[in-house]
């Protein structure tokens, strides 16, 4: 994955083609190990990105051609930030 310059699009960018492209590394180099991640999908809280990449590949599993489309403006105030997106997928 090619360096980012450190914006919160960049950043944002970043998480949505790790997700597109199934690339588990990406979390890795994106997230810290500490990650805290809620989803809709989970019915808890994931903590860790080995939680965070177990869950991604079952979503792959289910979804091969998931992805995240951005859908709204994204929104940074230095300490908060969102990035309103969608998953498209085809369930198999």
């Amino acid at each position: 994955m090619p360096a980012r310059s450190g914006s919160v699009d960049d950043l944002f960018d970043a998480w949505e083609d790790a997700w597109s492209d199934r690339d588990q590394d990406a979390f890795r180099q994106l997230c810290s190990p500490q990650i805290h991640y809620e989803d809709p999908l989970t019915g808890e809280p994931l903590e860790g990105i080995p939680a965070l990449i177990t869950h991604a590949e079952q979503l792959w599993d289910a979804f091969p051609d998931a992805r995240l489309e951005q859908i709204g403006p994204r929104l940074a105030d230095g300490r908060m930030a969102a990035a309103p997106c969608k998953l498209l997928a085809t369930h198999r």
